[in-house]
């Protein structure tokens, strides 16, 4: 990793050549990504857009050439917003403003698409039945309860998309943003990552939102859910990883704990929701400190 990043950040060219040759590759287009990210990261947004080029101009070949809208929507729009995410993250740094600023962008994509997409419910559920009629070809299933799991998951099958593809952004911009401590300031990335705490202003709208969810509702406010407990929920996890590393627990209980997660996420995942709701209004981190 340092070598080759070190030959990353020696020039623009090499990054550019880079950047633009995995661009080209369909397995390893991300790596585009990551280099992106590190040399906006490292150098700013001037150096940035210049790799930003290099990594876009294969795909709007691609875009303009396959497929229009949905080489836009899954790959230019995430990248540009991941980028735009690695520029607050290289000004603030601080993990929680761009959980925040990540959510609000897919806030908005939500309301888009809803004004975008006339009764979006019935369409994710058309979309779900012919694939599960296809899917269902030669093989017993259950359709009626395969429909009612589709009729449930259609309510809140948009806010999990944006959900997922934020999700994997911040997956790229950590990637990145863990190159640049291993080059320039290794251990930092830790401290960073133990450190997410959500404003209390934001609990206390999330809180709202969901009383309006019980009380109206209103499918847009169903829809939004996914992408606002998700900063929530990596805050919750950033909490378990401070108390983890505090208390010096063995790395077995971390272990354990994402096996938990992997087989039990609703229920794992509402906790850690719970968990920085309360670190939100009570800040955990400095009582501890302060008992300490």
């Amino acid at each position: 990793m340092k070598p080759f990043g070190a030959f990353l950040m020696r020039s623009r060219r090499n990054a550019g050549i880079l950047a633009f040759a995995f661009a080209l590759l369909p397995i390893l287009n991300w790596l585009s990504i990551i280099i992106t990210l590190l040399v906006t990261l490292r150098k700013g947004a001037q150096e940035g857009v210049w790799i930003l080029s290099c990594t876009l101009l294969p795909l709007c070949v691609l875009a303009f050439t396959v497929g229009r809208l949905a080489v836009i929507y899954n790959m230019l729009i995430p990248i540009l917003v991941v980028w735009g995410l690695a520029l607050v993250l290289r000004s603030t740094h601080n993990w929680a403003s761009v959980l925040l600023i990540g959510a609000g962008v897919g806030v908005i994509a939500i309301v888009v698409l809803h004004s975008y997409i006339a009764n979006i419910d019935a369409w994710w559920q058309h979309k779900m039945l012919s694939y599960l009629q296809q899917l269902s070809v030669g093989i017993n299933v259950d359709t009626m309860q395969q429909k009612q799991t589709i009729l449930h998951l259609s309510k809140i099958a948009t806010g999990l998309q944006i959900a997922v593809l934020l999700l994997m952004n911040l997956l790229w911009l950590l990637l990145a943003r863990c190159w640049q401590a291993i080059l320039y300031n290794p251990g930092a990335l830790r401290g960073e990552l133990q450190a997410i705490r959500i404003p209390r202003w934001v609990s206390v709208v999330l809180l709202l939102v969901l009383v309006m969810v019980l009380l109206i509702k209103q499918p847009l406010l169903i829809d939004l859910l996914p992408v606002l407990l998700l900063p929530f929920m990596l805050a919750g996890l950033s909490l378990f990883h401070f108390i983890i590393a505090v208390r010096k627990m063995h790395w077995l209980w971390l272990f354990v704990f994402y096996i938990a997660l992997l087989f039990a996420f609703p229920y794992i995942g509402m906790a850690l929701v719970l968990l920085a709701l309360v670190d939100s209004g009570l800040n955990l981190r400095q009582r501890y400190r302060a008992r300490s």
